[in-house]
């Protein structure tokens, strides 16, 4: 990856709870009571009172709300205590050239065409990125690295997001920093985590009008190591609507049983646990790939089962009390080898199949794409110092 350093716009310090949970997991009380503060970056996302977020973004600049810096990066580091453990992970924040070769980033799902195109309307309404998309690499120095410039800066400014998470953030300007960072990133693979859908959508705004508007050419990245210990890969439950013949279309491809704990894949119907065991083992890389097999016999027969995506179990479960005419589908988590050998052998997942926690957070740093701001040479591409 060719990480580049960027002019971002920041929060300034002492105006209250300003970060969100990302926009795909943003939940409808949850986004009320972050409105209540008018600065939070909830007020800027879809269905928000603003019905022009650019010119939001502007006044709260003028304002002294946000300040805009210089070519930097920004280094996140995260430190999660849940009051028994506590532990911490390093990133860096920057922008990747979607037109960069280097920097075509290996997805591991498909998309979803409609998420695709609310993201495009999301961004070209305004013209900013407010979350950076979630990119994990193989680099085992990363860490250190980051670490170490961490310590030396000392990294005080924080927001707390989620409950126990807080998130403190450096301002990189010096240039040995940003040029020990940018070699160890250079020709490495970079994953997208979490963000399937901005990039396809930053990538189709780039072709569409990336020669008029430079600065859609240009993707906010945070970027961790695959090999994080706080960076887990969990698993995206389903709860799907039964259809008529459903349960004999699970028993062709299941063993269905009573629940048993060397099972793989669970379901929760009708109040009752089972356990699932495909019939033909070791036929797929991702459990996601039996569900989808599942959810093909229904649109065969004409069905369009509807299904949600839930990545908390207990969230599922309770969503599931006292609904009978639904099935959830419990899957299990990733292991990381698991996860990296899928993508080095070029395998897509159905949508929605992983969950890489803990998030980033919106409202960390914005990425302001007006063409006075960004970063953006008089040549028409950003420099790379």
């Amino acid at each position: 990856m060719k990480l580049k350093e960027f002019k971002s716009l920041i929060y300034r310090e002492g105006i209250g709870k300003v970060t969100s949970p990302p926009y795909d997991i943003l939940k409808g009380e949850d986004g009320l009571n972050l409105l209540d503060n008018p600065y939070n970056i909830a007020n800027l996302m879809s269905g928000s009172t603003f019905e022009d977020p650019f010119t939001k973004i502007q006044e709260w600049l003028e304002k002294g709300v946000i300040s805009l810096q210089e070519n930097s990066f920004i280094l996140l580091k995260q430190i999660f205590d849940d009051g028994v453990n506590k532990s911490e992970r390093y990133g860096i924040i920057g922008i990747l050239d979607l037109r960069e070769e280097e920097n075509k980033l290996r997805i591991h799902e498909n998309v979803i065409p409609s998420f695709v195109e609310e993201r495009k309307t999301l961004i070209s309404a305004m013209k900013a990125q407010i979350e950076p998309v979630f990119v994990v690499t193989d680099s085992r120095k990363l860490h250190d690295i980051l670490d170490g410039i961490s310590s030396r800066m000392g990294c005080d400014r924080s927001y707390e997001q989620p409950d126990g998470v807080w998130n403190r953030i450096c301002v990189i300007e010096d240039n040995d920093d940003i040029s020990r960072i940018k070699d160890e990133l250079r020709n490495r693979m970079g994953i997208i985590a979490d963000g399937h859908h901005r990039t396809r959508a930053l990538t189709e705004l780039s072709r569409e009008i990336g020669a008029t508007e430079e600065c859609f050419n240009y993707l906010l990245a945070y970027v961790t190591s695959i090999w994080e210990p706080s960076t887990e890969i969990g698993p995206v439950h389903r709860i799907i609507r039964k259809w008529p013949g459903f349960m004999e279309d699970l028993n062709t491809l299941f063993e269905v049983h009573d629940h048993t704990t060397d099972s793989h894949i669970c379901m929760i119907s009708e109040g009752k646990l089972y356990s699932l065991n495909h019939r033909e083992s070791g036929k797929h890389s991702a459990d996601s790939f039996i569900v989808e097999e599942l959810l093909d016999m229904a649109r065969k027969k004409g069905y369009n089962p509807m299904v949600s995506f839930w990545p908390s179990r207990e969230e599922a479960m309770k969503e599931m009390e006292g609904d009978t005419e639904s099935a959830l589908i419990l899957l299990p988590a990733f292991e990381k080898e698991q996860f990296m050998g899928i993508v080095e052998k070029g395998i897509t997942l159905p949508p929605k199949s992983t969950y890489f926690y803990p998030k980033i957070p919106s409202g960390i740093t914005f990425y302001p794409m007006w063409p006075e701001v960004c970063h953006c040479s008089s040549g028409g591409r950003a420099a790379d110092s």
